[in-house]
């Protein structure tokens, strides 16, 4: 135990400056290409036209807006969502935005097998597929405190995580082909998450934005070839905050821990896209 001990220490004395010096080595090399790169996004965005796209959740709310703004850029869509009465409407308003061509399937995420199914089902229908739109999630509104029942988590957990790696996995090689792109959705929780709220929530006291706008800049992001997306673009101060500042959102979250503690794990308030 003694000499390995030794070994790691010794590693890491060597590790640390060497990993410092080819940082600021190549520092400017990163900044001046990060420029290079933000200002051909500005005038860059990849064209839509007749390209198909798969976006889970897509019955209502950010899901539904995606499928709207993606038609109105001329896509051929599969929509995926557990509710059919509603996936056919949103295909109906889709077809009169000028979408080229679009199947509804009802699916569940949280099961694998389903989503080897929508894949399929896509790139057998259309022949290929370009983007694929992690959408489909839940939200649960209560206090970690008042759990009794932790297992109560597990269809959160199914849809909101595995609801994206499974349609990821089976979507890869036809991605690869077209050379697309992967969106997955995600709350701003899972960076400045209330320590107290359960595992995920897009409850928040601050301002949002409307669904439609929020798709709109997605669809933009996603064709400039962004990395990450995040609106209100103002929570990303909190991102920063929270990394550099860690203490801080702590406190406040002691402070005004009431604020944030909404509901009680009987009466959680899953939403279903």
């Amino acid at each position: 135990m003694a000499s390995s001990y030794f070994v790691h220490t010794l590693i890491s004395l060597f590790i640390t400056p060497l990993v410092l010096i080819a940082f600021f080595a190549f520092f400017p090399v990163f900044c001046i290409s990060r420029i290079i790169l933000f200002l051909s996004r500005l005038v860059v965005s990849e064209n839509m036209k007749g390209k198909v796209v798969l976006i889970t959740g897509a019955s209502s709310g950010i899901g539904e807006e995606l499928a709207y703004e993606y038609a109105r850029r001329g896509c051929s869509l599969a929509i995926v969502a557990r509710r059919e009465k509603k996936l056919w409407k949103v295909a109906e308003k889709a077809k009169s935005l000028g979408c080229l061509d679009v199947i509804s399937i009802r699916a569940d995420v949280s099961n694998v097998q389903h989503c080897k199914r929508f894949v399929d089902q896509t790139v057998k229908h259309f022949g290929r597929l370009d983007h694929l739109v992690n959408n489909a999630g839940i939200t649960s509104l209560c206090s970690i405190n008042d759990v009794t029942d932790i297992t109560m988590f597990t269809s959160l957990m199914d849809i909101n995580f595995w609801g994206s790696v499974y349609p990821t996995y089976f979507a890869i090689p036809h991605l690869k082909k077209t050379r697309g792109k992967v969106f997955v959705n995600s709350s701003s929780s899972a960076i400045v998450h209330p320590p107290s709220i359960s595992f995920y929530t897009d409850a928040t006291v601050l301002p949002v934005i409307s669904c439609s706008d929020c798709a709109k800049s997605i669809i933009s992001a996603i064709c400039r070839k962004e990395r990450y997306i995040t609106e209100p673009k103002y929570i990303s101060v909190l991102f920063f905050v929270k990394s550099v500042c860690p203490q801080a959102f702590e406190w406040f979250y002691r402070t005004f821990e009431h604020k944030f503690c909404i509901g009680h794990a009987s009466s959680t308030k899953i939403a279903y896209k």
